[in-house]
């Protein structure tokens, strides 16, 4: 019997935005009364996750790609980037014309939003909580480079760019990722991932459809992800995950 339901946002438990269908809501409330513990794990800030959590009444989640981990109100890990890249990111979007996005937990100051904007680079830049001025540590950063940010080389000694939108990039510390957090949550629940069920659509599922006991890939998730997974359910705006959760006898 599983006891660990992981669950992406984007294009997973919701469909444009923070629209979670009810079959999704509904499933997720049969789960919790089954006593099957339920965990978010996304690419986004925690500060642009909180609606999503209200909704759910989902209360243990993994932002930032493993990047933060949050279980039971304690902070498991949490990473920030050291000054020195801050400034060596600056300088490459600014010689390059690139443009950044740094999250300090409380909302993300865009370096050019007008041009991402008109680049339409991705739906999410209307919905984030967005800050004017960065003040304390950054948790989590973004590129947009239409290039595929080959300039960016030098950071690779401990960083790689995570793929996400049209030109969009998170930048990873190596090591870190969905599949790592879910396993330190494992780890304090006391289970193996063979009880773990994950539900995804994106690249930045990779790693932890391929961990969990069961990788389960939306209908409408990406080619490379349906290659890994254990099995595809429908699309998320057609019930995909109640009919998964239906199906392997989670509800």
């Amino acid at each position: 019997m599983y006891k660990l339901a992981v669950f992406d946002i984007d294009g997973t438990l919701t469909v444009k935005g923070n629209e979670i269908p009810e079959s999704t809501l509904m499933a997720i409330k049969k789960m919790k009364e089954n006593g099957i513990e339920c965990l978010i794990a996304t690419g986004r800030e925690r500060e642009n996750i909180e609606e999503i959590l209200s909704i759910t009444g989902i209360k243990n989640y993994i932002a930032c790609n493993g990047q933060y981990v949050k279980y039971k109100n304690e902070i498991i890990y949490r990473y920030t980037y050291p000054e020195n890249v801050l400034e060596e990111i600056r300088r490459i979007c600014k010689n390059k014309d690139y443009c950044y996005g740094f999250s300090n937990g409380k909302g993300i100051y865009l370096s050019d939003i007008e041009k991402m904007r008109k680049e339409k680079v991705h739906h999410m830049l209307d919905s984030i909580k967005l800050i004017k001025n960065l003040e304390g540590e950054v948790e989590n950063i973004f590129l947009f480079a239409k290039d595929g940010g080959r300039y960016f080389k030098p950071l690779e000694k401990n960083y790689e760019l995570g793929p996400w939108g049209n030109g969009m990039f998170d930048l990873l510390k190596i090591g870190r990722s969905k599949a790592v957090g879910i396993e330190e949550i494992a780890r304090r629940i006391g289970i193996g991932k063979e009880r773990i069920i994950s539900f995804g659509d994106g690249l930045n599922d990779l790693e932890m459809t391929k961990y969990a006991g069961l990788g389960v890939a939306m209908g409408n998730a990406k080619a490379e992800l349906k290659k890994v997974a254990d099995h595809i359910t429908d699309t998320a705006s057609n019930d995909g995950i109640y009919k998964a959760c239906k199906k392997f006898g989670l509800i």
